[in-house]
C-alpha cells in the first residue's frame, strides 16, 4: 500500500478536490482503483462516476445518504421491524429494511423469505 500511496498519493488528493462526492470512498479503495487503470487518471474519473450514479450518489456524501435513508427506512417500518424481531429475525442488517421496502411492508413475505434460509 505504501508504494501506491507514494504513486498516486498526490492525485488521489487532487481527484477528491476536483469532485466532492469522490471523498466519501476510503483511501485504499481510490488507491487499488488507481493501480487497477494504471493511473490513467481519466478512465479513474469516468469509472468513479459510473459508480456514483449506479449507486445515485451523485454530488452528495454516500455514507451519509445511506444512514439517512436507512433511518427513514427504520422509522417507516418500526411497527414491521418489532414484529419480525419477534419471530427470531436479526432485524439490524440493511437487507431486511431492504425486502421491507420492496415488499410494501408485507411482514409475512419479508418473514418468509428468511425462514427459507434458516
Amino acid at each position: 500500500m505504501d508504494s501506491l500511496e507514494t504513486r498516486f498519493g498526490p492525485t488521489i488528493k487532487a481527484l477528491q478536490e476536483e469532485n466532492p462526492s469522490f471523498q466519501a470512498y476510503r483511501r485504499v479503495r481510490l488507491l487499488r482503483i488507481m493501480d487497477r487503470f494504471n493511473g490513467d487518471v481519466e478512465q479513474v474519473r469516468k469509472f468513479l462516476q459510473k459508480v456514483d450514479e449506479r449507486h445515485g450518489r451523485e454530488g452528495e456524501d454516500s455514507m451519509v445518504s445511506r444512514r439517512q435513508r436507512r433511518e427513514e427506512l427504520r422509522e417507516k417500518y418500526a411497527t414491521q421491524l418489532a414484529e419480525i424481531n419477534t419471530a427470531g429475525i436479526h432485524v439490524h442488517g440493511p437487507c431486511v429494511l431492504r425486502q421491507l421496502e420492496r415488499h410494501q411492508g408485507d411482514v409475512n413475505k419479508v418473514r418468509h423469505l428468511f425462514f427459507l434460509f434458516v
